[in-house]
Formats: structure tokens, C-alpha cells, sequence
């Protein structure tokens, strides 16, 4: 068996384990993860153990299921914890916001683990400045598993992926005010679904106003309605945006959650010409000073999140924006290629086999 783990840092980590548990097969797999990693894997079918456990029983749960490989996205401490016991493949998407400091405070992932980078918005030469010797580089890696066709078709929809990350409820809450001050002011006559995790949809109860219809969709059931919108709302989360530029679906940006979403807006701005009014302005009024640490740049993000739900002409004027959806388009990426999965999947079975 293959063992998957990814951090519960909204969805992106878990649908990364998805996507390449996918490649591996369902049946070779068993995911030990928790929180909203546990809620993504656990819907894509996948079975799950917790990842809150101690030495001695990890030990057991690789012997019960005669782990011979782990792949971890995302998740260092596990990947630290995992790799003294079996060969362990870390999966690193967010290499743009690492600086030197990563490196020193995780030296395990070069010393004892197989890195691989995904290769999007230039990871590869964010590699070479980190100092890392021969990463392995994959395309991006995308979980594009389909529900069935559904009978409700929503032109235009919102999604802010997992959302939660950590016991701190208190920023999502705020996050999903933001949001729903900010849609709508936009479609002030409409409902438009909101797509989320299914504990951020019971945190929105007291925060959404009654024009936002919260939605806690499976994410087979949220490639569905992003397969068949005219238009997709999202935070600028990069695994969302891979997603739907993979799909071809036209995007336009929500505020961003945290501080690697900043930095993928930050990129998007310097990388891409002829872009919809929406993500300029959002690009600029989220331009993170440089060299902060991923502790203080998402507590900045934080502090830019209140100071736009305070403006009610700054929440007017984005509003305004999003509502124009005239020049909106997919996400226009520099993206290698999208097989990610499958090549993480290879490594893995080659790590099992050595």
C-alpha cells in the first residue's frame, strides 16, 4: 500500500493527494489525514485513517497496512515524522513562497525525502534560488475527477475551496463576510452559490447574508458545476485556479485567504498581459512587502483582509468590478504540462520498488 498524506491547509493539499492517489489506483492507497484533508479524501472515496497519532501507532498502521511508500503534499512535520520509517515522496507546490529559512527549519526534506516541485509560475527557478539539488520537476498537479451531469445548471458560481486551516475559526468567519459583502453588492437581485468545506459552511450560518446560498459540495461535485459555469468566482488559491484553467472555465478573483494566495496574485500580475480590471486592483491592494516569513506574511494578509471589510467604498468599488464580467477568461498560467499526478505516481512506485 501507498500511504497519502497532505496538510489541512484549505483543499489544495488534499486534492493534490487525490489527484495522485488517482494515478496509483484507490485501491493502493490509504490516506492518514485530518480536518478538511480528511473531509476532501474521505468524499473522494478514499479510505482514511486519522494522522493524529503517535509514534507507536503510525508504526502499527504502516505494519497493518504494509505501507511500503509515503507520499506527503505539503504536510513537512509529517513528512519529517514519515520518513524515518518508510520512503517518503514530499510534494512541494507552494516552492515561490519559501526563502532560505524553509530549508533550514525542514533540512529532512532534502536529506531524507524525494522533493518534488510543481512546476507552475516558475517554480523551477524558485528551486535553483532555494539551493535545492535536483528536485524532481512535475507538471501541475490537478484533480479533475467529474461528477455526473446535473439538471440544475448555475451560470455563475463562487467558490472559496476548504478555507479553514488550523482551530482558529475566527478568520474564516470574517473571510466569509467579506465575501458575501462583496457578492452581494455585486448581484444584488441573485443567489449565487457559494462552494466551500462543509465545516466552513456551518461556520457561514451567522456570517453569509441571505442572498449567498452556501453550498458544501464534494469536489467531484464542484468540478461538475465548474465544467458547466459560464463563470466562476474563486480566492486566488493556486490549486482552484490550475483547476479551472485546465477546465477552460472564464475566473474572476475573490479576496485572497492568506499569504501564498497574495504572492499567486502578486505573480499573476507580473506574468500575465490583457487581464480583467479585477485582478490588478486586488494584486495591488494585496502586494505583500518582500522576504516575509510565512507566520508573518499571512498575519499581513490578515491585517489587509480587516482593512478591506472596515472600507465600504473600497468593498463598493471591487464589487463593481466583478460585476463587469466583459474580458473575463480562464487563468492564463505558465504551466509545464497538466500530468503532475501521473509523474508523482511513477516516483512513488520507483521509491516502493528501491
Amino acid at each position: 500500500m501507498i500511504l497519502l498524506s497532505a496538510a489541512a491547509f484549505g483543499y489544495g493539499p488534499a486534492s493534490k493527494a487525490a489527484a495522485i492517489g488517482r494515478a496509483l489506483g484507490e485501491s493502493e492507497c490509504v490516506a492518514a489525514v485530518d480536518d478538511v484533508a480528511a473531509e476532501y479524501l474521505g468524499a473522494a472515496g478514499f479510505h482514511v485513517v486519522t494522522s493524529a497519532c503517535d509514534h507507536a501507532e503510525l508504526q502499527r498502521v504502516i505494519s497493518d497496512y504494509d505501507v511500503r511508500v509515503a507520499v506527503v503534499c505539503l504536510d513537512s512535520p509529517w513528512a519529517a515524522t514519515l520518513s524515518m520509517l518508510v520512503p517518503t515522496v514530499f510534494v512541494d507546490s507552494l516552492t515561490f513562497m519559501w526563502d532560505n529559512r524553509f530549508l533550514e527549519h525542514n533540512a529532512h526534506l532534502v536529506s531524507r525525502c524525494h522533493y518534488v516541485v510543481q512546476d507552475v509560475l516558475e517554480a523551477a527557478g524558485d528551486a535553483q534560488r532555494l539551493g535545492l539539488v535536483a528536485p524532481s520537476l512535475v507538471g501541475a498537479i490537478v484533480d479533475l475527477a467529474v461528477a455526473a451531469e446535473s439538471n440544475e445548471h448555475e451560470p455563475i458560481i463562487a467558490t472559496v475551496g476548504g478555507l479553514i486551516a488550523g482551530d482558529d475559526a475566527l478568520p474564516a468567519r470574517r473571510y466569509l463576510g467579506l465575501v458575501a459583502a462583496i457578492l452581494t453588492r455585486a448581484y444584488p437581485l441573485g443567489r449565487l452559490p457559494v462552494l466551500t468545506s462543509t465545516r466552513a459552511a456551518r461556520l457561514s450560518e451567522l456570517t453569509m447574508e441571505p442572498l449567498v446560498r452556501r453550498v458544501a459540495a464534494s469536489h467531484a461535485e464542484a468540478t461538475r458545476k465548474f465544467c458547466d459555469a459560464e463563470l466562476v468566482y474563486t480566492s486566488p488559491g493556486l490549486t482552484t485556479l490550475l483547476e479551472l484553467a485546465a477546465l477552460g472555465t472564464p475566473t474572476l478573483p475573490l479576496p485572497p485567504q492568506n499569504y501564498s494566495q497574495c504572492l499567486v496574485l502578486k505573480r499573476l500580475a507580473s506574468e500575465t498581459s490583457d487581464l480583467h480590471p479585477a485582478w490588478p486592483w486586488l494584486g495591488t491592494f494585496f502586494a505583500p512587502p518582500t522576504n516575509l516569513s510565512e507566520h508573518d506574511g499571512d498575519a499581513w494578509a490578515r491585517a489587509r483582509l480587516r482593512q478591506l471589510s472596515s472600507d465600504g467604498s473600497a468593498v463598493r468599488e471591487y464589487a463593481g468590478l466583478i460585476c463587469r464580467t466583459d474580458g473575463a477568461h480562464p487563468p492564463r498560467l505558465r504551466v509545464r504540462s497538466y500530468t503532475g499526478a501521473n509523474e508523482v505516481a511513477q516516483i512513488a512506485r520507483q521509491a516502493a520498488e528501491s
